[in-house]
């Protein structure tokens, strides 16, 4: 159930707050935009710097996915340390 008096209550919070959200995300994606740009532009200029520049935006791209992963260990059980006994017992029975 939604409580229309919270929001209409803290409706100038949200507002400032929603205005910041969307400034850092303008900025943000403006400034991967004229970084892109200019990537671009020297990449047809110098085209030696294909390969480079591409490895370089292709690591940074992976950082976030590498940072999920994390998530991923108790599904996988990649842990060093063995499952706890509440764990494995449902992990079999599950499977």
């Amino acid at each position: 159930m939604i409580r229309w008096d919270a929001i209409t209550g803290n409706l100038p919070l949200i507002t400032q707050k929603l205005v910041e959200h969307v400034l850092l995300t303008v900025t943000a994606v403006g400034i991967g935009l004229v970084m892109s740009f200019v990537a671009v532009l020297a990449i047809r200029r110098w085209r030696v710097l294909a390969g480079p520049v591409t490895g370089i935006a292709g690591a940074i791209y992976t950082i976030p996915s590498l940072a999920l992963l994390v998530f991923l260990i108790p599904i996988t059980r990649l842990s060093r340390k063995p499952p706890r006994p509440s764990e494995s017992r449902l992990i079999h029975r599950v499977a």
